[in-house]
């Protein structure tokens, strides 16, 4: 799941870096900034809940 947020967080970089067009470069920064707010919430979720099995 992490893998998949951070693709989409990959994937509005290249947007910001070479887009031309403002409004797709306003749409990639807030999913920059969703994705990278679900990723963390992911993480903080997989700590709690990480048992160590493999099941």
């Amino acid at each position: 799941m992490q893998v998949h947020h951070q693709t989409g967080v990959s994937l509005a970089q290249v947007e910001l870096s070479f887009g031309k067009i403002p409004e797709l470069k306003d749409a990639a920064r807030r999913i920059i900034r969703d994705e990278q707010a679900e990723i963390k919430q992911y993480q903080r979720w997989l700590k709690v809940h990480a048992t160590g099995s493999t099941k």
